[in-house]
């Protein structure tokens, strides 16, 4: 009898042990698989750079004068078109990195989605205004965008209630800095799914509502 206990007690402690195995096996899997999410957002990050000539142009334009004037002027169509940069549309989607929001904490997903459509907004922006479409002016809401920057630093709040869009542009470096900031702290494992989580459900609000006036502007022709 207390060597079929015995037996059993064993078998009882193998399967504790297997169970307890594989679930350090399943949590080190994950661990690897979020660290290479952080690296790869970060990849991506860095290869939005090519729209932020787009942004710094904002903080040389006044973009309503100019959609104006570039209708009748092909000369300045080309400018604007320069000032833009290198960026494409197409290259919006090829730097999707939507296969990695389940690996992200949602804090860090909201700041790189918020800085990446300021950046993508500007650059549509002037690539509508360097078509020379009329009243293109018209076809965007700054103020989406604005209160989109003011979610994520909510310090800055009176800097673009005086600067206006200007002011995001202004800005866009630290929010590079904060989303930067937010991954360093992620690979420490100190930040948590948890960690800020009405401000990311706001920020992502506001990159849902800014994504799809700039999808209603494509799906018109005017871009």
């Amino acid at each position: 009898m207390r060597s079929e206990l015995r037996t059993n007690e064993a078998k009882l402690n193998a399967l504790q042990s297997d169970v307890l195995s594989r679930r350090a096996s399943r949590q080190a899997m994950l661990d690897q698989r979020r660290f290479a999410a952080i690296e790869n957002i970060w990849a991506i990050t860095l290869k939005y750079a090519i729209f932020r000539p787009a942004a710094l142009a904002f903080t040389l334009l006044k973009l309503e004068a100019i959609s104006k004037a570039a209708v009748i002027n092909p000369g300045l169509r080309e400018v604007v078109s320069l000032m833009k940069g290198g960026g494409h549309r197409d290259k919006f989607m090829e730097f999707s990195a939507e296969s990695e929001r389940p690996f992200l904490p949602e804090s860090i997903w909201a700041l790189f989605s918020a800085y990446s459509t300021v950046l993508f907004y500007a650059f549509i922006r002037l690539d509508v205004i360097s078509m020379g479409i009329e009243e293109s002016e018209n076809f965007f809401s700054d103020d989406k965008v604005i209160a989109l920057v003011k979610t994520v630093l909510p310090a800055r709040a009176e800097y673009l209630d005086q600067s206006g869009i200007v002011g995001v542009a202004h800005l866009v470096d630290e929010m590079y800095q904060k989303l930067l900031a937010a991954l360093k702290v992620a690979l420490d494992g100190a930040l948590s799914d948890q960690e800020g989580a009405e401000q990311s459900a706001a920020i992502l609000r506001h990159v849902a509502s800014i994504s799809k006036s700039i999808s209603d502007v494509e799906a018109s022709g005017r871009a």
